[in-house]
C-alpha cells in the first residue's frame, strides 16, 4: 500500500482560510478514517494514562479536532466522566468511539461560545487546516 503525503499549504495556496478548512476536510473521508484511527488508538491508549498520573483530577476534557474520538474515547475508558469532542469534518458515523451527544461539528474559524469549560482540552493535528489569519484567535 502507498501512503500519499499531500503538502496542505502548497495544495491551497491563494485559498481563503474557509475555502481552505472547507476543502482540507473533503480528504477526511472514510478511507482516511479506516488508515488513521488504528495509529491514533494506539496513541491515545500509550500517551492518556501517563497524563492521568501526571494529573489525576482529570475528570473533563474537550478535543479540539477530534476526529474520530479515539483520545476522548481512551481518556473515558480510564474514568475521565465528561469528554467533548469538536470537529471540523465529521466522521463517518461506523468510526466514531464516543456518544453522538458528545461529538460537535464546528467552525474553527468561527469564535466559540465562552461555555466551553475543562479541566483538559487537546488539540492534535488541526492548526495546520486553518488560515493564518486564525492563528491569534
Amino acid at each position: 500500500m502507498v501512503n500519499e503525503v499531500i503538502d496542505i499549504d502548497k495544495t491551497h495556496e491563494g485559498m481563503s482560510g474557509s475555502e481552505k478548512t472547507s476543502d482540507c476536510l473533503d480528504i477526511y473521508d472514510a478511507g482516511f478514517y479506516q488508515a488513521q484511527i488504528n495509529g491514533s488508538v494506539r496513541s491515545a491508549h500509550i500517551i492518556a494514562p501517563h497524563l492521568l498520573s501526571l494529573f489525576p483530577h482529570i475528570d473533563s476534557i474537550i478535543d479540539f479536532g477530534c476526529g474520530a474520538g479515539t483520545w476522548l474515547a481512551e481518556f473515558k475508558k480510564l474514568g475521565v466522566s465528561t469528554i467533548e469532542g469538536l470537529d471540523g469534518g465529521s466522521a463517518p458515523d461506523e468510526f466514531l468511539l464516543i456518544d453522538q451527544a458528545e461529538y460537535h461539528k464546528v467552525d474553527f474559524t468561527a469564535e466559540f461560545p465562552n461555555r466551553l469549560r475543562a479541566d483538559l482540552a487537546i488539540s492534535l493535528e488541526v492548526a495546520e487546516h486553518l488560515d493564518e489569519a486564525h492563528a491569534q484567535s
